[in-house]
């Protein structure tokens, strides 16, 4: 686990848990993402496989970033100014 202590400067902090599961490779299984503003959370998404680790969908096997992007626009649409 890799925890700095976030600079002054940045007004803004993304965390996340990503765990992956196994079934003939690795693959993304769960990812949690929390936005905060300074210490305030203003943004929280996840992504979570369906039908478990031995779900026959070929989904699972897709790229991470096809699997995450819509959750990090979930994240960012929760944002408002």
């Amino acid at each position: 686990m890799y925890n700095a202590p976030v600079p002054n400067i940045c007004e803004y902090k993304l965390t996340y848990t990503a765990l992956r599961s196994w079934d003939l490779t690795p693959y993304l299984s769960h990812a949690e993402l929390r936005l905060f503003k300074r210490n305030k959370k203003i943004g929280y998404a996840e992504y979570h496989i369906t039908g478990g680790s031995m779900s026959l969908s070929l989904k699972k096997w897709a790229s991470v970033k096809k699997k995450m992007s819509p959750v990090i626009n979930k994240l960012l649409a929760q944002y408002k100014k």
